[in-house]
């Protein structure tokens, strides 16, 4: 076997809230209105994932993926990966 390649991160489209204190009604509208199986307070949300239950804290990044999963991001991680899809612009030559 060859040894390590060089890939890119396929663009996918995802859903996504970031947790703060003044959008805890948008984001509990959000998570029940998608079925997600939550419990949130001021400063927890609790959230089953593919991976078990996850707590996340204020600043995370609230995401349901493309197949419907759950899973959150650290700010710093989300900023660097995710752009929001109304900024992008296409340029035709």
């Amino acid at each position: 076997m060859p040894g390590p390649q060089t890939y890119t991160h396929r663009p996918t489209r995802i859903q996504a809230i970031q947790f703060l204190p003044e959008n805890h009604a948008d984001l509990r509208k959000w998570l029940t209105g998608q079925h997600a199986d939550f419990e949130m307070t001021d400063t927890h949300l609790l959230i089953s994932t593919l991976e078990g239950d996850r707590d996340f804290t204020p600043g995370y990044w609230i995401v349901k993926g493309t197949h419907g999963e759950w899973y959150g991001i650290a700010p710093d991680i989300f900023k660097t990966t995710y752009f929001e899809r109304s900024v992008l612009t296409l340029v035709v030559a």
